[in-house]
């Protein structure tokens, strides 16, 4: 099947008109989908023909919404850009998971204006035969292009055909941050257990008298050892409740951080499966790192070296495995460091791109005027310069434009050009392309756009008059070697028609178009006048808070066309923020995630010296008694302590460097071997692993000589 997404402005009986999504898809589409309508039916061969293709089937979002869900919708008529269709079905909530389309119209194309061959807008979608591979479609797929690039070369040469899982589609850019999560939350997970480890160690070290004297009294081992894991599992359950409150309070706070259009975003919740998956990795990682203390703490309840010594004996008990575990902890907090901080310094480096113009006090929003009301160029540049010239006039604005795209909206038209003068690209070679944008002499005041040379749009530049462009500084750079090309003739159509020439009068500076973090794409301009077109935002430059114009356009737009929606309405500092949340939601993530672990490691660091001073408590004391100083047992307790914290580190360290490249495709302008990251997570690591040891060194140091060893005697 095909399809491709389009837009619409929807008229429902009794509802005020809205610009909605929508998409055109072919009599196979559902099939290849595997559904079916859950009310009347789907498009058929005879709804492809031009002039029966005026049906429409509904999204089962958009059947609940206006419609109540009612079954009596079938035949009914609704308005889609003035243009009457009749509903003959509603798709299934299963076509939901295809992101936009709201309505579905037939994919028919007049014949009066026939496409050729350039019908890319269109996506296919196909259902593999059992036993098929991805890559052996892929495998057909070559093969076709490859036979259609001999057939056709004037349109198929070069062109390819991917084959990809419709999963990958809908994931899209999102399957690398929600990787990287899924393993920083891993890193985490181990560090937590390190820690469960090294408190059962520590329980199973203090209670070594007691299970001496239960092995004594008859109890077998495995006894002891079930007692032990009970014991985590009991504190694995009780954890696992907590975290899982926190996670439900925490689900709803991402929701309101993460970017809108977050694939399934609005599936995101607690069901069976996730509480399933939670309360089991709770469980079995906790009883799984009790295991090992547990059998050594059951192992060591031997008669001889219980009752007869005592506690005292067992002051090592455990103490490299300990130690191994703060080790581990260490590294593995550290990689975590690592990552927050390359994805700090990243979010940090795109807030100061240079976007290439200036979004403050910008608003924008989109009409789409419908081609059977708005035939000619004449009704459309009517309403576009009344609401420009209106919206210009309002109280406060300095200046007011039109544009067809906008910068860091990504739905961009890349057209193909050709220079007079220039040399046709050799067999296998891409033509020069542009974006090509239509704007009116108001835009670039109205965006902050800068002119580098030339001259911009007048009113001279208007229907009739030589037809002239801009191009931005990119394509001079690309396709001129930086010499601005003023003078020069170019066209996007076709180069037989000598009317659709024109001359580059000016170059604009470089705007970021398709993302904060992409490289500027060679942009070109055409005058409104001269290539009207029937969708266009309105760009408005005030000296207030731009959202107070939405009242004032509303009120424009319903002047000149009362059936008139707007849409898209945002202002530019919306957009920006926008465009830079996936990056400020990755840094966001990462570093509550590794500030966790930070916590996690100097918790464990610090559990692990304060057992060992209770343990040498005694030892401490005949020192002090002995003539050492506070200081010189601090100094060795925590030179003592901080040994596998700088082995972790160290660690942590080649690990990082070994791995972070993982996560490159989520950093901008930042290396992955960041000196200035890793010396400063290192640093800020090593300060936690130092409090850590610290504080209970310092307990140690102030030890009463006479109490500690009374208290033993006792």
């Amino acid at each position: 099947g095909a399809y491709a997404t389009i837009r619409f402005n929807l008229a429902a009986p009794g509802k005020e008109p809205e610009r909605i999504a929508g998409g055109m898809a072919d009599q196979d589409f559902m099939a290849a989908l595997g559904v079916a309508p859950t009310l009347g039916r789907g498009f058929t061969r005879a709804d492809m023909v031009w002039g029966a293709n005026h049906v429409v089937v509904l999204s089962d979002a958009l059947w609940r919404r206006d419609f109540g869900r009612d079954s009596a919708i079938l035949n009914r008529t609704i308005q889609l850009n003035d243009v009457p269709y009749t509903v003959i079905g509603v798709a299934p909530a299963a076509l939901g998971a295809i992101p936009g389309p709201v309505v579905w119209v037939p994919a028919s194309f007049d014949p009066a204006r026939p496409m050729g061959r350039r019908g890319d807008f269109l996506r296919v979608i196909g259902r593999l035969k059992p036993g098929v591979t991805v890559q052996a479609a892929q495998r057909d797929a070559s093969r076709l292009a490859d036979q259609l690039s001999r057939e056709y070369p004037a349109t198929n040469d070069g062109v390819g055909i991917l084959v990809q899982p419709l999963r990958d589609v809908l994931i899209g850019s999102a399957r690398v941050p929600l990787v990287t999560f899924a393993v920083a939350v891993g890193l985490l997970l181990l560090i937590a257990c390190g820690n469960v480890a090294n408190l059962m160690l520590a329980r199973g070290t203090g209670r070594r008298r007691e299970l001496v004297v239960r092995v004594a009294l008859g109890a077998p081992r495995s006894r002891l050892v079930a007692q032990l894991l009970a014991d985590s599992a009991i504190l694995s359950l009780g954890g696992g409740v907590l975290g899982l409150v926190f996670a439900y309070w925490g689900m709803h706070a991402l929701r309101t951080m993460v970017p809108s259009d977050l694939p399934r975003l609005a599936s995101v919740q607690f069901d069976p499966a996730v509480l399933a998956f939670a309360a089991g990795a709770t469980l079995v990682t906790g009883v799984l790192f009790g295991l090992v203390p547990a059998i050594r703490a059951a192992r060591g309840a031997t008669y001889d070296d219980g009752l007869t010594r005592g506690s005292r004996g067992f002051t090592e008990g455990g103490g490299r495995l300990r130690a191994g575990l703060v080790l581990a902890q260490t590294a593995l907090a550290l990689v975590l460091a690592v990552g927050a901080g390359l994805l700090a310094r990243s979010y940090q480096k795109l807030q100061a791109v240079d976007l290439g113009f200036d979004g403050a006090h910008v608003f924008t929003a989109q009409m789409l005027l419908p081609p059977a009301k708005y035939a000619t160029a004449e009704r459309l540049a009517a309403f576009f310069d009344g609401v420009r010239a209106s919206m210009g006039a309002q109280p406060g604005v300095q200046a007011a434009g039109l544009t067809s795209d906008l910068p860091l909206v990504p739905n961009y038209s890349y057209l193909s050009f050709a220079e007079i003068g220039r040399p046709a690209p050799a067999k296998g070679e891409r033509e020069p392309d542009a974006i090509l944008t239509v704007a009116d002499s108001g835009y670039f005041a109205a965006m902050g756009i800068r002119l580098v040379v030339g001259r911009g749009f007048t009113a001279a530049d208007r229907a009739g008059a030589p037809h002239v462009a801009l191009v931005s500084q990119a394509a001079v750079d690309r396709y001129w070697a930086g010499v601005p090309p003023i003078g020069h003739r170019i066209t996007f159509g076709d180069p037989a028609d000598s009317a659709g020439w024109s001359t580059i009068v000016g170059v604009t500076a470089n705007t970021r178009l398709e993302g904060v973090g992409e490289a500027p794409y060679p942009q070109a301009f055409v005058p409104m006048a001269q290539a009207p077109q029937h969708s266009m935002y309105v760009v408005v430059r005030t000296a207030g808070d731009p959202a107070t114009l939405l009242p004032a356009l509303r009120r424009v737009v319903k002047d000149l066309d009362p059936g008139q929606p707007i849409a898209d309405v945002s202002t530019m500092a919306q957009r920006t923020r926008r465009a830079l949340a996936p990056a400020q939601l990755n840094s966001a993530l990462i570093a509550v995630l590794s500030l966790i672990a930070l916590a996690l490691a100097g918790v464990g660091i610090y559990g692990v010296v304060a057992y060992t001073v209770a343990q040498r408590r005694r030892e401490i004391a005949i020192r002090l008694a002995l003539g050492a100083t506070g200081g010189q047992v601090l100094r060795s307790i925590v030179q003592r302590a901080m040994l596998p914290a700088v082995l972790g580190v160290g660690i942590g360290l080649a690990v990082a460097v070994s791995t972070v490249h993982l996560v490159r495709g989520l950093l901008f302008d930042v290396s992955s071997f960041d000196p200035v990251t890793l010396a400063g997570a290192a640093a800020l690591l090593l300060a936690v692993a130092a409090m850590a040891c610290l504080l209970p060194g310092l307990r140690a140091a102030r030890v009463s000589p006479l109490e500690a060893l009374a208290e033993d005697a006792r």
